[in-house]
């Protein structure tokens, strides 16, 4: 039995999708935050030629299209096109807020909305399977990319009209599914590791505090410490961890406090 918090995981996965996820059980919910800026490595199926509402293969078709003789070079243009930081539209059928509601409500009851481009990145960008009807692409990003978009927006590019029919996310920051695991699964999810709270969030630096700073941060008292460049370490005190700090200009305040 868990208690306190409970059970919580790290961002979402689409329905449809599988794949990596991260997963906290009680305190140790507190910190999942701190893993959403994380980059993400997903691979999709694109199906070429039809499209749905939903931007994947459980909406319903709204639109066919040919698909036209797609080249090396028009593969290779892809990647150049779509790496680095782009604008994309989000799905409609997508937890963002419209007037307060989220926007797959209101597709859901046949509304419409206006959802504004936003501004991603995309660091890799790779086809690593295509067919006549069919690409499997590879791709790490940003938070808050839409993969689906991604993949209207590639066969957009291509001539044509497209909706990701698989998705699985293999990696979250420098957590990673096994080389060798299917690009594809559709297995009963499997616990992959345990690790402690300190271990998790080792992408975070780590910053050694004396027995007097870590008291007072304990009793959440900002502490003058060494200017470190600006961000959010794991603070420390003779080898133990004691919670997260922001370390500005030489000013450590409290983040999250690790209990013990």
């Amino acid at each position: 039995q868990v208690k306190g918090r409970g059970f919580g995981v790290e961002g979402i996965l689409d329905p449809f999708a599988s794949g990596l996820l991260i997963a906290a059980t009680g305190t140790s919910t507190r910190f999942l935050e701190y893993f959403l800026a994380l980059q993400k490595g997903y691979t999709a199926e694109i199906c070429l030629g039809k499209a749905t509402d939903t931007l994947d293969y459980t909406g319903s078709l709204v639109k066919e299209m040919p698909v036209p003789d797609i080249t090396s070079e028009q593969l290779l243009q892809l990647r150049e096109q779509f790496t680095g930081k782009i604008s994309q539209i989000p799905p409609l059928f997508s937890n963002i807020r419209v007037d307060g509601k989220r926007a797959h409500t209101l597709a859901r009851t046949g509304q419409s909305a206006e959802l504004p481009p936003r501004d991603v990145e995309v660091f890799e960008l790779e086809v690593i399977t295509r067919s006549a009807r069919f690409l499997i692409v590879r791709c790490t990003v940003s938070a808050g990319t839409y993969v689906r978009s991604l993949a209207r927006d590639i066969a957009a590019a291509l001539g044509t009209c497209g909706h990701l029919t698989r998705l699985r996310r293999t990696a979250i920051g420098n957590f990673r599914l096994p080389n060798e695991a299917p690009a594809f699964a559709d297995s009963p999810g499997i616990l992959m590791q345990q690790l402690t709270d300190d271990k998790a969030l080792d992408f975070l630096p780590k910053f050694e505090l004396t027995a007097e700073e870590a008291r007072r941060f304990c009793k959440g008292q900002r502490i003058r410490v060494a200017t470190v460049p600006q961000g959010i370490y794991r603070l420390h005190e003779s080898g133990r961890f004691i919670g997260l700090g922001h370390i500005d200009t030489g000013v450590a305040r409290v983040e999250k406090i690790y209990p013990n």
